[in-house]
């Protein structure tokens, strides 16, 4: 995971360690590190989509204003996949907590409001399936 590796190298091995509890608290700093390339930082995040801290990252960047559109944006599009693929292993509280948080969000760029749209609507299906 060094910066001397390639970044298809980097992306394929932070890909690789979704489960690997050993690698969790650098991925989660990758992900987090405004100067890794956005490739990285979207392999990282991606690589913690199964992880409790998943949504708490996420939603970091998302809040950041200072953070490029296309990371928010990816970090949006993350948290709705997580809501689609582990939305029966959440809570109701926690899908609506992350529904209150992405809607507190100022979508002011085109990217990032259509990425919230998108995530709303999944995080909804996964409601909406956890109700039934």
């Amino acid at each position: 995971l060094t910066r001397d590796s390639g970044i298809k190298l980097r992306v394929a091995a932070l890909l690789s360690l979704g489960n690997d509890r050993e690698s969790l608290s650098e991925r989660i700093a990758i992900a987090k590190r405004a100067g890794e390339p956005s490739e990285i930082r979207e392999a990282a995040l991606r690589s913690l989509l199964h992880d409790n801290k998943f949504i708490d990252v996420a939603m970091t960047i998302v809040a950041d204003e200072t953070e490029g559109s296309a990371i928010r944006a990816a970090a949006v599009a993350a948290i709705g996949l997580n809501a689609l693929y582990n939305g029966s292993k959440l809570t109701t509280q926690q899908l609506r907590e992350v529904r209150s948080r992405l809607i507190a969000v100022d979508p002011i760029q085109r990217d990032l409001g259509s990425a919230i749209k998108k995530a709303l609507l999944r995080i909804d299906r996964a409601l909406s399936d956890t109700s039934s």
